[in-house]
């Protein structure tokens, strides 16, 4: 008997136990943690009934792993985009980050380029005895709205500033 099974990005990441109805009989499956879209178990002696033998087959489960909205797997590496403001990559700060086993603080160094990753080394997806790495995509995001004192500062700022950010690429593009 071959079955497909669907299951969430958490259980495969956690490992979780399904309840499954084959041939009028529950049987328990196992689900270790860290399965990959694709995984095949075996569940012997639980299939159909074997002509000639009365033995039972085995019950081949062919998992289906979800695809989560934020996390994104490649390998044994974990991969998400965080979010961050520009003060934050030009500043640098000290911000809180989500994990799949929970919170925890990650140090952007000041002049942090947008598109820039940080990894968390064994903090990603389970594989044998322990996780592979976890990786930040630095994701620049504009504030929705900024207060008239917010846009007062930045007036200044470009005011300011000495910066001439085309300057190079003027002369490059020149024909």
């Amino acid at each position: 008997v071959q079955i497909v099974l669907k299951i969430t990005f958490s259980e495969a990441f956690l490992g979780t136990q399904r309840s499954l109805s084959v041939n009028e009989e529950q049987v328990e499956v196992r689900i270790p943690r860290g399965v990959v879209n694709g995984t095949h178990l075996r569940v012997k002696g639980k299939g159909n009934l074997q002509p000639g033998t009365g033995r039972r087959g085995n019950i081949i489960i062919k998992l289906e792993v979800e695809k989560h909205q934020v996390w994104q797997l490649n390998g044994d590496q974990l991969k998400a985009e965080l979010p961050v403001s520009y003060d934050e990559l030009l500043l640098g700060s000290i911000v809180t980050a989500m994990t799949p086993e929970g919170e925890t603080q990650l140090t952007i160094p000041a002049r942090t380029l947008p598109g820039s990753s940080l990894r968390l080394k064994g903090k990603g997806w389970p594989i044998n005895n322990g996780h592979g790495d976890l990786i930040f995509t630095l994701a620049l995001r504009f504030p929705s709205c900024l207060s008239s004192k917010e846009i007062d500062l930045f007036n200044q700022l470009r005011e300011l500033s000495i910066s001439e950010p085309r300057k190079d690429w003027l002369q490059s593009a020149r024909l």
